[in-house]
């Protein structure tokens, strides 16, 4: 055992593999193998591609698409387990192994081939549970699970090196986004990557692959969304639902900051903003600062209180048991409720004492 660590990670020994025996039972010669880069895929206990492969079955020949993977005998030889193309699965409320996949885990299956997280799965050998990536083969419409406790998480995968809290992300099953991977010609793409257990290591993200020259092309449409062909500010006639006066159009295009009173908020309220075009990202953007001030929003006084007690978590003397958010221009509480009952506690004392008083003595 000791031997075998000290080797390092050894691919399947190809001279304990019967090719001869393949290529009779399904009809793939060692050499095609080779020329599609299947044979590669398998002795590195990997799958093959896609590959239309003839079966003998009750003396009639079956022709069927199915990626091959070699499998170990007791003998210590090596036979091919063929993976058919199956119907398409439901996966949504589908069990796996003991775990009911939900609406989320068959969103993530099938736009990433991933399930995204670890979760633990029945082992029918053993009557254990233990925690499984899990993907889903998108060529055969088959799930694919691989233990944690088996994966040896590479560090890096050509020049992409992950950092330690990318490591811990993969080994969760999370997605590490954005890394710009060169290509042995040199071409460079942002790709996402993330465990895969039917590769059993960290790959591609199927689908994430972007030419570098794509990714520049794809935030100049951005800008040009906002952007004329001479690199002018587009008009704008409303924001977030909020019509612009001709004044504030023509602010806006300038370059300037636009006033917008009534301006939506998280909560449901509303509060003065600013309104203005950032260059440097091409596209507008709203502050409660004022950015061609530098300084923050009186939102016109009448929304200074708002905003401080709602969004900034201050408190005045009239405003400090208010548990409700305040309106635009609201600077003390409307009613009671929103009150709180804010009183000295002599006062409350006075009060209790004056009931007492007033309802006399209990017969």
């Amino acid at each position: 055992m000791a031997q075998n660590q000290n080797q390092g990670y050894q691919p399947i020994d190809e001279s304990k593999v019967n090719w001869d025996q393949i290529e009779e039972k399904f009809g793939i010669s060692k050499e095609v193998l080779e020329r599609t880069g299947a044979k590669d895929n398998m002795l590195n206990f990997g799958k093959s591609g896609l590959l239309d492969v003839t079966m003998l079955i009750y003396d009639q020949k079956v022709k069927a698409a199915a990626r091959l993977q070699l499998t170990r005998l007791q003998d210590g030889t090596y036979s091919v387990l063929p993976h058919f193309v199956r119907k398409e699965q439901k996966l949504e409320n589908a069990e796996y192994m003991g775990y009911t996949f939900t609406k989320e885990d068959a969103k993530a299956l099938k736009e990433t081939g991933n399930l995204g997280k670890v979760v633990p799965l029945f082992n029918v050998k053993d009557n254990t549970m233990q925690n499984c990536f899990v993907s889903y083969d998108k060529q055969t419409n088959e799930l694919v699970h691989y233990p944690v406790s088996k994966l040896h998480l590479r560090e890096s995968v050509g020049n992409v090196k992950f950092t330690p809290e990318e490591m811990e992300l993969l080994k969760q099953g999370g997605i590490v986004k954005d890394k710009l991977f060169e290509g042995e010609n040199g071409q460079k793409f942002t790709v996402d990557f993330q465990v895969n257990a039917d590769r059993k290591n960290v790959s591609f993200v199927p689908g994430s692959s972007r030419k570098e020259e794509e990714v520049q092309e794809q935030n100049q449409k951005t800008k040009m969304n906002w952007t004329n062909e001479d690199g002018s500010i587009k008009n704008l006639t409303k924001w977030k639902g909020i019509p612009l006066t001709e004044e504030q159009q023509k602010d806006y295009r300038e370059g300037k900051s636009v006033k917008l009173d009534n301006y939506p908020l998280k909560d449901g309220t509303t509060a003065t903003m600013y309104l203005m075009f950032y260059p440097d990202k091409g596209q507008p953007f709203t502050s409660k600062n004022d950015p061609m001030q530098g300084k923050v929003v009186a939102p016109a006084n009448e929304s200074e209180t708002q905003v401080a007690v709602n969004h900034q978590g201050k408190t005045n003397e009239a405003t400090k048991k208010v548990d409700e958010p305040l309106q635009k221009g609201q600077v003390a509480p409307k009613n009671e409720h929103q009150k709180n009952e804010q009183k000295p506690e002599g006062e409350k004392q006075e009060q209790k004492e004056e009931k007492k008083q007033k309802r006399g003595p209990k017969l």
